[in-house]
């Protein structure tokens, strides 16, 4: 549409100030609309979660709303043939100082290769499994990607992915479930 209006600017901050309050209403009534026992729970920065299928509990992990998937670390990752069929063999948590004690060697059949992009912008080849996750007794079957973390702050990410429509993320609440002072 190429009326004289948007050629010219007629009215424009006018306009764009009633959309951004019609956008803001939306927003607002959408989350207002829900019941309370439909709420999002609050999460923080940081969560421990477990991974019942790949046998580990009470693992750190950090809540990143600027990534899309999320990532657990892993090594010695391998596609391997078995009687059962092909399968992925990797080892998760080994060497990450937050998981002392919880490395375990897995095999899954359920798996892919995807490309993403790594912290840095730079497109990686990684493989994702399909596991069950459980957050503060709440269990979900998500995708994880396979990441050397071992120099990051968690041995787990949550991206975007994981988070949308699941949380609420409070930055201000830490790693204890409390809000922090700066």
């Amino acid at each position: 549409n190429q009326g004289s209006q948007i050629v010219t600017g007629h009215s424009t901050d006018e306009k764009m100030a009633a959309f951004g309050d019609y956008l803001s209403e939306r927003i607002a009534d959408r989350y207002e609309r829900r019941q309370p026992n439909n709420r999002l729970p609050v999460i923080g920065r940081y969560v421990h979660v477990n991974l019942p299928e790949l046998r580990v509990k009470n693992v750190f992990a950090k809540v990143d709303t600027g990534a899309y998937q999320s990532s657990i670390h892993a090594t010695d990752i391998q596609e391997v043939d078995t009687p059962e069929g092909r399968m992925l063999e990797f080892t998760i948590l080994d060497g990450h100082e937050k998981t002392e004690g919880l490395a375990t060697r897995t095999r899954v059949a359920e798996y892919e290769k995807v490309v993403v992009r790594n912290s840095f912008g730079v497109k990686q080849t990684r493989y994702v499994i399909k596991t069950r996750m459980s957050i503060n007794g709440r269990m979900m079957k998500t995708g994880l990607t396979l990441a050397d973390r071992k120099d990051m702050v968690a041995p787990i990410l949550l991206g975007r992915r994981f988070i949308r429509g699941r949380y609420l993320v409070n930055v201000e609440i830490g790693a204890q479930g409390k809000v922090e002072d700066e």
